[in-house]
């Protein structure tokens, strides 16, 4: 598992969040990335979804966003 550091939530549009957040790679270099959550109503309880969808870029994470 790699480390991560500073995750952040950084937008949150209808049943999704979008977060920021930095991963160590295996040469020691910190990388940022963007990573999605999203969450569905089961029975009254918001629950999160098994989907985990990532981007270096984000535009391509806004752009996920905005979808939902």
């Amino acid at each position: 598992m790699l480390n991560r550091r500073n995750r952040k939530l950084i937008d949150k549009v209808g049943n999704r969040k979008l977060y920021h957040e930095e991963i160590q790679q295996p040469d020691g270099a910190w990388v940022t990335i963007y990573e999605g959550e999203v969450y569905m109503d089961v029975q009254g309880v918001m629950m999160k979804t098994p989907d985990d969808p990532a981007w270096n870029s984000q535009a391509e994470a806004r752009a996920w966003l905005m979808q939902g």
